[in-house]
């Protein structure tokens, strides 16, 4: 149908121009909409674009442009435009009555796009300190959480994000990039993944939100009618002398010919079965491997008494109600003051994971969870720089080409970074994830 006549409606659309500027990672467009008077437009975006409607508007004898379309509606003219799958931003002026659009498209998928601070999620605050970078999340609306990949895998932190459905989210732990294994404690959802080094600094997540931060030493207890056991470590590598723990995931075997393994649940307060050999322990079952002639004393029955809990050794009792947990380190700040401590938690100063290069840390700030990333520098200068930029509480989880800070807020499907180089998959990452209310439960 033809668009109405100008005088059939009080204002008419004047012209529409249209400019594009390329750079490096990015193309912008503005559509400038010259107008007769200001027009309160009604906008509505679409996977494609966005369309605006223009109520009480005319625009007849008007030749859109490429990528603009314009067509009568019973209110005045509505207008579609293509943006690519850019992010566009709507504002007026009013002298001389106009509505601009400016359309930003990332166009270079070599370089990691960045965090679109004008569309984080609800919650999510970003702020920037010269080199450093802080990403908060308001912990009355996310979880924190411990994430992992596949046992032996990378993935990146985006995908880790994604896997559970969260906003953002930083790298966590360090690991052996060639087994993709990691190297120190990993706890999740109340099951201890990966043994701790009992030395460096560690991050522990209550279900109620609360972040902590410190020295634990867990290991996992068994009690039961022979009184009480600590498991030697945790892994699937079979070692004959030592009692070993596996969350098992359906796939990965352990045991070997001379060996027994009881599966079991934290919880489950017995044995649910044994078996003999190398076997395959499904997905979620505890299975606890040992040489039968060396623990005489465990139970070796099906039923048995057995109950298997994680013991913090904390004898303050704080991290009882921690559910997932890793160590990394160095702790940087503690109590609103510098504690970075190479010599405590065991690190040479002298190699590569000391050096000055960008660095990731998980933190609180005014009691909200804080992504960190420091762009270039030490681990003392990370730290200095969190005290002054008020953290109580800080943890280094890595550098160099592992550090990764990412938040879904960005350009395109890439979500956005704070990093400007792409980092390396990872096995474990911190993700936030949005609570849940009662009634959507």
């Amino acid at each position: 149908a033809p668009l109405p006549a100008g005088p059939t409606w009080p204002q008419h659309l004047l012209g529409v121009r249209i400019g594009r500027e390329k750079h490096r990672t990015v193309e912008v467009q503005r559509v400038v909409l010259d107008l007769s008077a200001p027009v309160q437009a009604s906008v509505q975006r679409e996977s494609s674009g966005l369309s605006l409607l223009l109520p009480g508007v005319g625009a007849s004898g008007i030749t859109p442009p490429e990528r603009l379309s314009l067509s009568p509606h019973p209110s005045g003219t509505l207008l579609r435009l293509s943006t690519g799958g850019g992010r566009s931003e709507i504002f007026p002026l009013k002298n001389p009555p106009r509505l601009v659009i400016d359309t930003v498209t990332y166009l270079n998928r070599q370089v990691p796009p960045p965090i679109d601070p004008e569309n984080l999620p609800s919650g999510v605050t970003y702020r920037q300190l010269g080199l450093l970078h802080l990403l908060s999340f308001d912990p009355a609306q996310f979880q924190t959480r411990v994430v992992s990949a596949p046992l032996g895998e990378a993935r990146t932190v985006a995908q880790l994000v994604a896997q559970v459905g969260g906003v953002g989210g930083v790298n966590a732990g360090y690991f052996d990039p060639l087994s993709a294994l990691p190297v120190d404690l990993v706890v999740q959802g109340g099951q201890m993944l990966a043994p701790s080094l009992e030395k460096r600094g560690t991050l522990g997540l209550e279900g109620s939100g609360r972040l902590l931060f410190g020295y634990p030493r867990p290991r996992y207890r068994l009690e039961g009618n022979f009184g009480t056991l600590y498991v030697n470590s945790v892994g699937h590598r079979v070692r004959p002398e030592w009692l070993v723990a596996f969350v098992g995931n359906g796939k990965t075997a352990v045991a070997e010919s001379g060996l027994l393994t009881l599966y079991t649940q934290p919880g489950a307060g017995r044995i649910l079965s044994v078996q003999a050999g190398r076997n395959v322990p499904p997905a979620g079952i505890l299975a606890l491997t040992f040489d039968p002639a060396r623990f005489a004393q465990l139970p070796r029955q099906p039923g048995a008494s057995l109950n298997v809990s994680l013991d913090w050794r904390d004898p303050a009792g704080q991290w009882d109600a921690v559910s997932d947990a890793l160590s990394a380190g160095p702790l940087l700040v503690q109590a609103g003051r510098t504690v970075t401590d190479p010599r405590r938690e065991g690190f040479d100063t002298g190699a590569s994971i000391w050096r000055p290069t960008r660095q990731v840390a998980l933190g609180l700030w005014r009691g909200q969870p804080t992504i960190a990333y420091l762009e270039h520098g030490t681990p003392e200068a990370f730290a200095a720089a969190l005290v002054q930029a008020g953290l109580s509480d800080a943890l280094r989880l890595d550098s160099g080409s592992s550090a990764t800070a990412y938040s879904t807020s960005g350009y395109g499907d890439l979500g956005g970074y704070l990093n400007t180089v792409w980092s390396r998959p990872v096995p474990n990452a911190i993700v936030f994830v949005p609570k849940v209310t009662g009634a959507a439960r």
